[in-house]
């Protein structure tokens, strides 16, 4: 899980690069990964920020997806520069 954490957090400035969606979709995966880790670190359940995790996965990765879809769709590169 910190590996995960660790690679989504170095992540973040290239997908910025490339495209915003993509550097906030890995910000936000850093940022709930570094809570799991914290809250399992203290012993607490974490059944319910697992769940969150998931949630917060999957509805990044739909954006994204249709983030990208869009910008196909209109003929505008997907990394503007």
């Amino acid at each position: 899980m910190a590996l995960c954490a660790t690679a989504f957090a170095g992540a973040v400035r290239l997908g910025f690069a490339l495209n915003p969606g993509l550097g906030y979709t890995a910000f936000t995966i850093f940022v709930m990964l570094a809570i799991d880790l914290a809250v399992r670190g203290a012993g607490l359940d974490a059944h319910l920020l697992s769940t969150r995790l998931y949630d917060v996965a999957v509805g990044c990765a739909i954006a994204l997806v249709g983030t990208l879809a869009t910008r196909f769709a209109s003929g505008r590169p997907a990394a503007a520069g």
